[in-house]
């Protein structure tokens, strides 16, 4: 029995996965995608890497339009986004190809870091293994932790947290019921960092 790992190319990814490949390589810039790795400049994926949960829906397929409860599809997206594995954090819209996407961005549940530290912490990691910059690992560590104590101390409490939900779900006309509905849901999911 053989232990090697079988790989797929972008093209034959994206055929597997039915998305284009421009989709593939936004998600790999902006969210990463685990398994994924670069070979020269081609991009290769294990062959039962399982697609990426991620929300994007094209403005152009009726985002906007009521289903049958009365919520919209993005609306509708946002809701179910609340699934076990993150809280959906906000909507963004980018354009990959020609198609604009409205994309529903997530946070890890309990994940007790800020996006800003996990951001940080891939660009330090890529700082470490430049051979042409001196930068080691401690000096990562040093820099984490330092960040780590900033976020503690600004992060809002809960109740600044509901409030600043609040609006982000007005500005998406929720009503009141789907309102009251998610708070409660962020409130269950708000985890003090440590």
């Amino acid at each position: 029995m053989s232990n090697l790992i079988e790989y797929f190319t972008l093209e034959e990814t994206a055929k597997l996965w039915k998305v284009t490949p421009e989709r593939i390589l936004y998600t790999l810039e902006h969210f990463g995608i685990d398994g994924a790795a670069k070979l020269g400049s081609t991009w290769i994926f294990p062959k039962d890497l399982p697609r990426p949960k991620i929300k994007m829906i094209p403005v152009e397929k009726s985002a906007d339009l009521p289903l049958p409860n009365g919520r919209t599809k993005l609306q509708q997206c946002f809701i179910d986004s609340f699934n076990g594995d993150g809280i959906p954090m906000g909507v963004y819209e980018r354009v990959i190809g020609n198609t604009t996407y409205r994309i529903v961005e997530k946070s890890a549940k309990g994940a007790n870091r800020t996006l800003r530290e996990v951001m940080l912490r891939r660009v330090y990691r890529e700082i470490e293994e430049d051979p042409d910059i001196l930068w080691s690992s401690h000096d990562t560590n040093a820099a984490l932790k330092k960040l780590h104590k900033e976020e503690v101390e600004q992060q809002p409490s809960l109740e600044e947290y509901l409030e600043g939900k609040r609006k982000m779900l007005a500005d998406m006309n929720f009503d009141e019921e789907d309102i009251k509905m998610l708070l409660g849901k962020y409130a269950e999911y708000y985890t003090p960092l440590k």
